[in-house]
């Protein structure tokens, strides 16, 4: 994601999921 966040992948998918 471009909001500035440095996730792992799994929290990525469910933040764009979510």
């Amino acid at each position: 994601p471009g909001i500035g966040f440095h996730l792992p992948d799994e929290i990525a998918k469910r933040f764009r999921m979510g």
